[in-house]
């Protein structure tokens, strides 16, 4: 997986460089001799005048101009969010009896939960993410997910959407009861792409989703883009 790394002086000149887009939802491609047309890559942001950053999965597409980086429009709008000017601070007294434990393990014991009834899709799933290095949970249902929240400890909960028994969507929804899973991204993987279901996926908990059939290189570009946005991706792969 190609990375491909925009930095930036401060938040403002990324601001003004998605508006200069306006609604084409691309940048021009950063070193493009090393891209190809097509190819998804992990986007990532930084910011010179601070260690703030995130990342996005995105396409390379090219035109007569040149090489482009294609975002799609929920990659996007979370850029703008990432680029806004930071909320007037809000002084509130601590409570530090709520404060939550540290919810992810030393580096090089993280582990994802995958629940996906299909065992074909399932096995796939497995293959890549070990082959990223890490530890894997493969389950067939909601219900066998629900009984090791409180048990291991998880970097990335991948979810099937239509699963036999309690939904994909209504176990989103529990882990998001639990505070201590509240960070966690979760990604969706669905054939329902329809406007309102992802509006569902995303009230639920979700973070991102991928469209079923799965595209190999799509998932492991988001995938990334969740773990590094987490800040696991440079724990996990540091070195």
């Amino acid at each position: 997986m190609r990375t491909s790394t925009f930095r930036y002086p401060s938040p403002r000149e990324l601001r003004d460089a998605l508006g200069a887009a306006g609604t084409a939802t691309r940048l021009p491609a950063v070193e493009p001799e090393h891209l190809r047309a097509g190819d998804w890559v992990l986007a990532v942001f930084e910011f010179d005048s601070s260690h703030r950053a995130t990342a996005a999965a995105a396409r390379v597409v090219g035109d007569h101009h040149g090489l482009f980086i294609l975002f799609e429009q929920r990659d996007w709008e979370r850029l703008r969010e990432f680029s806004a000017p930071p909320p007037e601070p809000v002084v509130a007294i601590r409570d530090t009896a709520a404060t939550l434990p540290e919810i992810f393990p030393p580096a090089g014991i993280a582990s994802v939960l995958v629940v996906e009834d299909d065992r074909l899709a399932r096995e796939m799933i497995r293959t890549f993410l070990e082959d990223e290095g890490w530890g894997v949970v493969a389950l067939e249902s909601a219900e066998e997910a629900i009984e090791l929240l409180h048990q291991r400890v998880f970097a990335l909960f991948v979810l099937d959407w239509k699963l036999p028994g309690v939904s994909g969507l209504e176990l989103c929804v529990e882990i998001r009861s639990r505070p201590s899973l509240a960070s966690v991204p979760v990604l969706f993987l669905t054939a329902n792409t329809a406007a309102v279901d992802i509006e569902k996926a995303f009230a639920a908990g979700a973070n991102d989703y991928v469209s079923k059939p799965v595209e190999a290189a799509e998932f492991r570009a988001r995938v990334l883009a969740l773990l590094s946005r987490s800040g696991q991706f440079r724990r996990t792969h540091s070195g």
